[in-house]
């Protein structure tokens, strides 16, 4: 028998939900994501997000972040253009809070993620 408090990071319709373009300073017009969160604790957030070809710009990313892509290829580059990584299928990584910078998606990417406030 499972612990009750553990969950899979899956995308179930029932908690996708897609955030507010004015979380981002800009954005491709073919922008589009969607995220399908789980709460982990009072400060943390998990779950799957999947999104198609585009980009977002953010002045400051909100929590730290560790990411492992699923599937699909994204660029993370920042504002001043001194670091630019691609990831793909099984690349994990971590954004740290406040981070300034660009997030483009490739191709179509599946992530999944652990977000923690700091």
């Amino acid at each position: 028998m499972a612990a009750p408090y553990i969950r899979a990071l899956t995308a179930d319709p029932a908690l996708a939900s897609v955030p507010s373009l004015t979380d981002y300073s800009d954005h491709s017009a073919s922008w589009e994501e969607t995220e399908f969160p789980i709460a982990a604790g009072a400060s943390t957030v998990a779950g799957r997000w999947t999104g198609e070809p585009g980009w977002v710009e953010f002045d400051a990313w909100p929590y730290r972040e560790f990411c492992v892509i699923v599937s699909g290829r994204v660029v993370v580059e920042s504002r001043d253009g001194s670091e630019r990584h691609e990831y793909g299928p099984g690349d994990a990584f971590m954004i740290p809070p406040g981070f300034c910078g660009r997030w483009e998606t490739v191709e179509t990417t599946t992530k999944v993620f652990v977000g923690v406030h700091e």
